[in-house]
């Protein structure tokens, strides 16, 4: 079976983000194919290319976003899974959540705050979830 297309996004303005981001990747790799990017790097090609989506933000509505939201609006991603993760910003979350409704992006299991400290078994246990639904 060929390996599922991940992408997985952060906040580039938030370092605890890009090294959440890294230990999303370090969780994925054994099973998936890894492309990690800056939110405002994210083009088309990098979304349509992806099976499964991470999205880290600290800021909500961040600028950052600005094209993924726009591109979400247009896509219908239906039977794709994401996760939505954030350093300490409930309202970030809720942020997130709207900007994939629009696409049909299946947001399982829950959302993960890391200032919770989720350690790595939780962390590997969430994107396994994930990449599995």
């Amino acid at each position: 079976m060929a390996k599922r297309n991940v992408l997985i996004v952060y906040e580039a303005s938030c370092e605890p983000l890009k090294k959440a981001a890294l230990n999303i990747q370090n969780s994925a790799q054994a099973q998936a194919q890894v492309t990690i990017r800056g939110a405002a790097e994210v083009r088309i090609p990098d979304i349509l290319a992806a099976d499964s989506f991470f999205f880290g933000a600290e800021t909500p509505a961040s600028p950052e976003y600005l094209e993924i939201d726009r591109i979400l609006t247009c896509a219908n991603l239906a039977g794709r899974n994401c996760g939505l993760y954030t350093q300490s910003s409930l309202k970030a979350l809720d942020y997130l959540s709207g900007m994939i409704q629009d696409s049909e992006l299946k947001a399982c299991p829950d959302r993960i705050q890391l200032s919770i400290n989720p350690d790595d078994v939780t962390l590997s246990a969430w994107v396994d979830a994930i990449l599995k639904n």
